[in-house]
């Protein structure tokens, strides 16, 4: 192994690709094989880079700003808010009897917001954000006791 003037090393990239009609598969493409002749000078070395998972996000605290750039980061979306937000609703109303009425459509709103914001950005700092009303504003989905 000493009398060995160089090793080759071929290297074949596979790269992943995903386009919009089949959203949902994957097609893979190798990219031409490249030769790279080395000479070894020391004993071969590794290394390993490990992804974490995002950090969960703690909604109870947070401010706008914070849920919006979690909900720009991955960490959050929209209808998981919803969702914890009706959880909180659910735990905590019976005892309280502060909320009315919750909108049936909440979650397939959040999820065509989240949608949006995939594909174009949010719209704004309220995007996807849920909100309670008090029920002397009228609205023309809920009940309120505005008139």
């Amino acid at each position: 192994m000493d009398r060995l003037a160089g090793c080759i090393l071929s290297i074949a990239l596979v790269v992943g690709a995903c386009d919009g009609e089949t959203a949902g598969t994957t097609s893979t493409t190798l990219i031409p094989t490249t030769t790279i002749v080395t000479t070894p000078t020391a004993a071969p070395t590794t290394s390993t880079t490990t992804t974490l998972p995002p950090e969960p996000f703690d909604p109870v605290e947070a401010t706008l700003p914070q849920v919006q750039a979690a909900m720009d980061e991955g960490r959050l979306s929209a209808l998981e808010l919803v969702d914890y937000y009706v959880d909180r609703i659910e735990a905590h109303d019976g005892e309280l009897g502060a909320v009315l009425a919750v909108n049936p459509h909440a979650r397939e709103e959040a999820a065509a917001l989240d949608a949006e914001r995939t594909a174009i950005g949010a719209r704004g700092p309220l995007h996807g954000i849920p909100v309670v009303l008090k029920d002397n504003l009228n609205t023309f989905d809920m009940p309120t006791t505005a008139g």
